[in-house]
């Protein structure tokens, strides 16, 4: 729901539709950042698992093991269609290694998470699979579910400068699962 008179829930709002991701088993998507192509990613439905696959046109990516929102990384929220409480994680590349970390809001690895990373100039590739049961879904509720992701990029291509982008589009997809696109991979 959105409004335009601050503080009132029935005066001139307006219900939007979710936005749906959908395929036979997987779907793909796209991020822009200031306009620009910024993120493809993938989520592809595996039986005890959901596996993504993001290329992040990130040239200079920065760590920041305490505080994951702020270095370079992928975040992603998933939620079921009946839960408004989001489920967060990051997934974020480790220059000079193989594997990119994968860790909670409490920033704790994720029990049978596991992923590989690829890491040129330009930028990274990661390739990553979650067990449905660290995200609170199983093999029916994988099938359909809520999904947002936020990207921190350190630096856009040649631009010397990055931001943060989204798949919504907002930047509070920790707080609410209000602005989640439907994810269907029947």
């Amino acid at each position: 729901l959105f409004t335009t008179t601050p503080n009132v829930f029935t005066r001139s709002f307006k219900m939007e539709p979710r936005p749906i991701l959908s395929g036979k088993g997987e779907t793909s998507f796209e991020v822009k950042l200031a306009g620009f192509p910024a993120v493809e990613g993938k989520i592809i439905r595996q039986k005890n698992s959901l596996r993504f696959q993001y290329q992040v046109l990130d040239s200079n990516i920065r760590e920041d093991k305490l505080h994951p929102w702020l270095g370079s990384g992928v975040e992603l929220f998933f939620s079921t269609l009946t839960s408004s409480t989001p489920i967060q994680l990051w997934c974020l590349p480790q220059p000079g290694k193989k594997n990119p970390v994968i860790v909670n809001q409490h920033n704790v690895p994720i029990k049978g998470a596991q992923g590989t990373q690829k890491i040129s100039k330009a930028d990274y590739l990661l390739d990553f699979e979650i067990p449905l049961s660290s995200i609170e879904l199983n093999e029916n509720t994988s099938k359909e579910f809520l999904f947002d992701s936020a990207i921190n990029l350190n630096a856009l291509g040649d631009a010397h400068s990055g931001g943060k982008t989204s798949l919504s589009g907002r930047f509070d997809s920790y707080m609410s699962s209000a602005n989640y696109s439907v994810v269907k991979l029947g």
